[in-house]
This record gives structure tokens, sequence and C-alpha cells, in this order.
């Protein structure tokens, strides 16, 4: 797997996985060998945008059939600050089903504003839902407006272990990416039958920053 992936750490951490390492040349080292490693990270402030034509091939991809959802409700569960729905629906595609969970808050009335969640590389790895990453929710739903964090395709349950995340370019990393983005789709599609949910304001957030905006 190619993963480059920034990790922030107290300067102070001793843990057992993370230390140093030393080195000593015995024999002289070409410059070549010292010089720093270049990032392979992707500038996309020096990036270009497609044009229109090439824009709207790349919207039809992500196209579907807006067949009917047959949402159902799995569970409820109550937390300090407001209760948790379980909450499935179809997916875009291959007769699959998508689980979100919706986190409502208890301080204010519906309809609530709401954040749909998007979240880091952890889920990739975590083979349970049941081990739901919402470290950065709690804040969100104090603040009296819902999260929502859809079990997107390749993630906890839902992970394809043929195509690890972080695997070089592949049809089949393009085609699971698509997946991801319609799972984003169906889950607007759920939340606009909700009463509960504010229809005017919606944000998606990427891990940790949240942006709160008209959709």
């Amino acid at each position: 797997m190619f993963i480059n992936q920034d990790i922030a750490l107290d300067p102070f951490d001793r843990s057992a996985i993370n230390g140093f390492r030393t080195v000593k040349y015995l024999d002289p080292v070409a410059p070549d060998v010292l010089a720093p490693v270049a990032s392979l990270d992707r500038n996309f402030n020096t990036e270009h945008p497609v044009n229109d034509a090439t824009y709207r091939n790349f919207l039809r991809m992500y196209a579907y059939d807006r067949t009917e959802l047959r949402s159902k409700l799995e569970s409820v569960t109550t937390m300090a600050y407001g209760r948790v729905e379980k909450v499935s629906f179809d997916a875009a595609y291959n007769n699959e089903r998508v689980t979100a969970y919706v986190f409502l808050p208890s301080n204010t009335d519906p309809p609530f504003q709401t954040v749909i969640y998007y979240p880091t590389a952890i889920p990739f790895f975590t083979p349970s839902s049941q081990q739901l990453e919402t470290n950065y929710l709690s804040f969100v739903v104090r603040s009296g407006r819902a999260v929502v964090f859809p079990i997107y395709k390749g993630t906890y349950e839902r992970m394809d272990r043929s195509i690890p995340y972080g695997a070089p370019p592949s049809i089949a990393a393009r085609d699971l990416m698509v997946q991801v983005g319609k799972d984003l789709r169906r889950t607007i599609d759920h939340l606009q039958t909700r009463a509960d949910i504010d229809q005017n304001t919606w944000s998606i957030t990427v891990s940790a920053r949240v942006r709160l905006g008209a959709r």
C-alpha cells in the first residue's frame, strides 16, 4: 500500500510503537542518499480545473436511478446529549444496503441543521462500526445540530479487502470512490424524507473540519 498519513503526537510521547532510528555509515555515502525525500502529496493549488465537457463526464459516473429507499429504523440508543438512530436504506448499486448513524441533539427542537460526516482513514482499517469514530462528533451535536455518519462502501463492515486503502490507482479503486459518492447522495435522499431535518441548511464535513452553511 502507498499511504502518506500524517499523525500528530506529543513530542514527549514515548509509546512502544514510537521511536527513532540511528545509523553509522562505514563507507562514504552518495549525496543523493542523504538528500531530502520529495513529498508525494498532490498540490491542488497548482492544478487546473478540467473543461466543462470533461466535468460533465465525471458527473455522469455518479448518476444513479432514484429507486425506492426502503428506509428502516434499525435501533435507537440514548446518550448524554441526545439519541442515536441507526437507520438503513437501499444503496444505489448492487442491491446493497447502506447503514447510517443519525445523532440527534436533545438541547434544541427539530428541524435540526445537519452535518454529514466523512471520516478519517481509520474506518478503512476497522472491521466493525461498533467501534465508530465519534471523536469529532459530540461537540457538533452539543451545539444543537444533527450529525449523520453513513457507513460508506469500503469502511467498517463494508470494507473491501480486495481494494486496500491507499492502493495504487486502478479501475476498481475508482469504482469504489464512485460508490462512496453515491452513498453520500443516498444519505441526502434519506434525510430529505425526514421532517426532523432542516431541509434548508446542510454541511458535509471531512474528518474534523466542520463547515456549516447552505447546501
